[in-house]
């Protein structure tokens, strides 16, 4: 029967890494991995003078227009633009948006520009407005922020603070 089969004597190669296809593959998951990255766009960028409250919250700002209530200004990031939180309160307490003059009615309009320039795919899930308060600024003041820009037609008002540095 070993006339038939002969044995053979088998030849050891030692397995050899190659180099080439593994580098391809690794580049080619990089490439994927820098491609795939999706960077944050928001970041807020408050005045030197404001001293933002504190949070424990671990959440995130989401893109979307700023505003930075001092305790003594009121600063409209998307607009840059501000005005003093007393002027601001009087115009609210006596106006509507729509009827609103002087330098707050010139606000409302370029707010107004802005609304209007945001695209429609941002629209349907709400425009979104990050509101980031002084720590000093009055509740009511605040308060009467949101509501303005509730009435001026900004969905969602995400209230932001600064995270806890523990």
């Amino acid at each position: 029967m070993d006339d038939f089969f002969p044995k053979r004597k088998k030849k050891r190669e030692l397995a050899q890494l190659q180099l080439a296809p593994l580098i391809d593959i690794f580049v080619l998951i990089v490439f994927f991995l820098i491609k795939g990255t999706v960077l944050g766009g928001a970041s807020l960028t408050p005045p030197p003078d404001l001293k933002p409250a504190m949070s424990k919250s671990p959440e995130g700002i989401e893109p979307a227009g700023q505003i930075y209530v001092g305790s003594e200004k009121i600063y409209f990031a998307m607009i840059n633009e501000n005005m003093p939180v007393a002027d601001f309160l009087k115009q609210v307490e006596e106006n509507t948006p729509e009827v609103m003059k002087g330098q707050a009615g010139d606000i409302v309009k370029k707010l107004k520009d802005y609304l209007s320039s945001i695209p429609d795919k941002e629209r349907k899930s709400g425009i979104l407005l990050n509101l980031l308060a002084d720590n000093n600024a009055h509740y009511k003041t605040v308060f009467e922020v949101a509501k303005f820009f509730r009435q001026l037609g900004f969905q969602n008002i995400l209230f932001v603070a600064e995270g806890d540095k523990e």
